[in-house]
């Protein structure tokens, strides 16, 4: 599925058994966002896997309060919350964060455990790569060391795509080779799209 909205599910005191999987997000302010709105709710079953999210931020939203940028969003929960799974998903440029969990002190992110784990990151322009609850990390190696999160994760200094022309058929898929092919889960593609055969 290609898209250029957001993902939006942020209403209620529960979120539960939400599966966000092969979906191209482009040219939007959020890619996928999800929270409770009750910092008593709970987030269980939350799956985001195998997602492209391409050149999010800096475009104007029809709210006010969503004209901020974020690839990945999710908060407000309590220690109830768990079974947070967030896979695959290939991350490309951003203006402002490309991950966050928790914001601040109203937004805190308790939900354990958490599973991050072989995403794809290209940094690009953003100004965070990952925002944890109230501590803000611009590489990936940082969040490593300080969550134990992203253990097979990679952050890369570029991501070559077949074609970034919407129209063509190869729209974002990964060069064939390239570390998006073969980096994800059991040796297989991150992403929506599978590489073409070498």
């Amino acid at each position: 599925v290609s898209q250029s909205r957001y993902h939006d599910t942020s209403i209620g005191t529960k979120q539960t058994r939400i599966t966000y999987r092969y979906n191209k997000i482009t040219h939007s302010n959020i890619g996928f966002n999800t929270f409770t709105s009750s910092t008593k709710g709970e987030m269980s079953h939350i799956v985001v896997d195998h997602n492209t999210f391409y050149q999010i931020g800096g475009y104007k939203m029809d709210r006010a309060d969503l004209d901020i940028t974020m690839e990945i969003r999710l908060a407000r929960t309590n220690l109830s919350s768990h079974d947070i799974n967030i896979t695959n998903n290939l991350y490309f440029n951003s203006t402002y964060t490309i991950t966050q969990l928790g914001q601040g002190t109203t937004d805190a992110w308790s939900a354990t455990p958490t599973r991050l784990d072989y995403n794809l990151y290209y940094r690009g322009n953003a100004t965070y790569l990952i925002y944890w609850e109230k501590t803000k990390y611009t590489s990936l190696v940082t969040f490593q060391a300080a969550n134990g999160n992203e253990s097979h994760s990679q952050q890369a200094d570029m991501i070559v795509f077949d074609s970034i022309d919407p129209t063509s058929s190869n729209y974002l898929k990964p060069t064939a080779g390239s570390t998006a092919c073969s980096m994800g889960v059991g040796g297989t593609y991150v992403g929506a799209i599978s590489c073409n055969p070498t």
